[in-house]
């Protein structure tokens, strides 16, 4: 049986929601210095790609993240 859309966004939200508090008070360097911190937070990317994968097209379409290429905000 296949996994409901929503979980997957619900997965993603928690992903950027660890992302946000993992980078928290952190500069660039002070960010990638910390190998466990860093490797956390690519994980956690990993996880949101993973997860766009399974976002049905009409979704993507109605709520886009940024204007599709040709657009007239986006030439």
């Amino acid at each position: 049986m296949s996994r409901d859309y929503l979980l997957y966004l619900e997965d993603m939200q928690v992903s950027c929601k660890k992302l946000l508090r993992y980078a928290e008070g952190l500069d660039f360097d002070q960010f990638v210095a910390d190998e466990k911190t860093y490797d956390a937070a690519i994980f956690n990317l990993v996880i949101l790609g993973e997860a766009a994968k399974h976002i049905p097209p009409p979704i993507r379409e109605r709520y886009p993240i940024y204007p599709a290429k040709g657009d007239s905000t986006n030439p």
